[in-house]
């Protein structure tokens, strides 16, 4: 972890951390943590509410023009729940088919294909973004099992 963090703090551009000169490292980088870094939240001073205020109205405009508008979606509840499960499993190994089949046992049947289409709209969105997994074993790439970054 200190390689990954130490490379993503010399990332962070100089003009940020000088923004924040009563903070140590460690703390704007538990900050790029939480919050991300969206341009517009140093502005905000990372204060939390603002911050996440502005967090949730940015994906609400993604969710809404980017995916919804144009993919002219009719159940939006349906795709609510996989964005949701997609974001609370982020970097999860992900499976369509125990996606639908758990959405089958809440009496909301849902093909598999289904699930695929909502996950590649929010893809196209990037809301997520795929990452093929890797087995150390040999280096081969298995294409049957995705994982998704939020």
């Amino acid at each position: 972890m200190p390689f990954f963090r130490d490379q993503l703090i010399y990332e962070l551009c100089t003009q940020q951390i000088q923004l924040f000169p009563d903070q140590s490292e460690d703390e704007i980088f538990s900050q790029y943590l939480r919050f991300g870094g969206m341009p517009y939240l140093s502005q905000l001073n990372y204060s939390f509410e603002n911050s996440k205020q502005y967090l949730t109205d940015l994906f609400n405009s993604v969710f809404t023009k980017d995916i919804l508008k144009r993919n002219k979606f009719r159940n939006v509840d349906l795709l609510d729940r996989i964005i949701t499960f997609l974001i609370r499993n982020n970097g999860q190994p992900f499976s369509a088919n125990s996606i639908s089949k758990f959405l089958k046992s809440e009496n909301r049947k849902v093909s598999v294909d289904k699930v695929l289409n909502y996950v590649k709209f929010c893809e196209e969105a990037f809301l997520v973004k795929p990452v093929k997994r890797e087995i150390i074993n040999g280096k081969r790439i298995l294409n049957l099992i995705k994982n998704l970054s939020c």
